[in-house]
């Protein structure tokens, strides 16, 4: 059975609490708990436009520095910023699914909210949503922020955010307008990302995704269910051959991709021209082709070692070249499936915040199929959710 983590029911929490009992492979209890959750006020900026205002308010007694890159806060980014529906469905994203090197963060990639204040972000849903089926939609924020130290650049944790519900009506034609201009302002580019000696390192790459997918796919059919149960929440036969299914797929695909590596490395919208190197590979919505930034090749081709236990960020795996590309392919596949592949995990990174999914959100997250695949290249041990834990001692909030 599978630890939840109850993020929305959290109301008056000031400082760290909670603690549950995470079985299937896991040993000791899973420390982790949350501060106040964010309150967030939505208003549409203006009738018949498509900006929307978020106030953020900070209810906490301390001070707390919430990640902003690749977040709702990220100004100017193509990525997941709200849930909008529409005649009862989820309105599609139009920009990237990001994965982030959390080993590389700055200051600048945070953004602190003091202690009883608000801050202010607006954005644009036409630039990045597809709106032009017009009609009306609902608009709501919803989900969890990563946070840091105050004093430092490590995840820390995560703090619940929600914002109202709000309702408002679309012109097609103007919402396909909008994001015509803004494609047009993005200057489409050309560049390509694999060439000289990034050629045979993709090579790797996508040979040992084959490699370690067709074990993962062993390991799903014929592991031990411990292995299963820590990733995936189960071990009954048909989660196995599901598990199996998406890792024949992964391998399959990675097996296709090192004969077109030029055509699959190619930039069109400058999503990875950046100097935050922090950015490793993306899947864009929804054509679902997949972006490999600059530092993914300066990755090793496999991790190191199974944990991060050294360090403040304590969260979860080594990042790799191998992994990341298994990570993003199985993404790829699920959605090509129909299947929403939780969209928001990439910014939510560790182990304590994955293996604390249910099982369908187990199965539709890309991150928990990296976690397994990597776990039997590796031959790790079960995960200890105490040692996952940020180091004791180190100040998580400021005055």
């Amino acid at each position: 059975m599978r630890v939840s983590f109850f993020l929305t029911a959290l109301t008056a929490l000031a400082s760290w609490a909670t603690a549950a009992e995470k079985k299937g492979g896991a040993k000791g209890k899973v420390e982790v708990a949350y501060p106040i959750p964010l309150d967030i006020v939505l208003k549409r900026v203006r009738e018949g436009k498509f900006d929307f205002e978020a106030v953020i308010y900070n209810h906490n007694v301390e001070s707390i520095k919430v990640l902003n890159y690749a977040t709702f806060l990220h100004k100017g980014a193509p990525v997941k910023r709200a849930e909008i529906f529409t005649r009862g469905k989820r309105v599609a994203l139009l920009g990237i699914v990001p994965k982030i090197d959390y080993t590389r963060l700055k200051r600048k990639h945070f953004t602190t909210i003091p202690s009883g204040k608000t801050i202010t972000v607006r954005f644009d849903v036409a630039q990045n949503y597809d709106l032009t089926g017009g009609g009306e939609h609902t608009i709501q924020l919803l989900g969890a922020l990563p946070f840091g130290q105050i004093k430092g650049r490590h995840i820390a944790g995560f703090i619940p955010y929600q914002s109202n519900v709000v309702k408002f009506n679309v012109n097609g034609e103007a919402a396909g307008s909008v994001r015509a201009k803004y494609l047009r302002d993005r200057r489409r580019i050309r560049r390509e990302n694999c060439k000289g000696g990034r050629v045979p390192r993709m090579r790797e790459s996508l040979s040992h995704c084959v490699q370690m997918s067709l074990a993962a796919q062993e390991a799903a059919l014929n592991g031990p269910a411990w292995r299963m149960e820590e990733a995936f929440g189960f071990a009954d036969v048909p989660i196995r051959q599901h598990v199996a299914k998406i890792f024949s797929d992964t391998a399959e695909k990675c097996r296709n991709d090192s004969t077109r590596i030029n055509e699959f490395c190619r930039e069109y919208y400058r999503d990875c021209v950046s100097n935050d190197r922090i950015l490793m590979a993306y899947l864009r919505e929804p054509s679902l082709q997949i972006g490999y930034c600059d530092p993914f090749f300066d990755l090793s081709v496999l991790p190191k070692r199974c944990y991060v236990y050294d360090r403040p960020d304590a969260w979860g795996w080594f990042p790799s070249r191998a992994s990341t590309v298994i990570q993003k392919t199985v993404h790829s596949n699920l959605r090509k499936a129909g299947i929403p592949g939780n969209m928001s995990l990439d910014a939510e990174p560790g182990l304590p915040r994955i293996l604390a999914l249910d099982r369908n959100s187990s199965l539709q997250s890309p991150d928990n199929y990296e976690l397994f695949a990597t776990h039997v290249k590796l031959g790790c041990l079960a995960v200890n959710p105490g040692v996952t834990n940020p180091i004791p001692g180190i100040h998580l909030f400021g005055p």
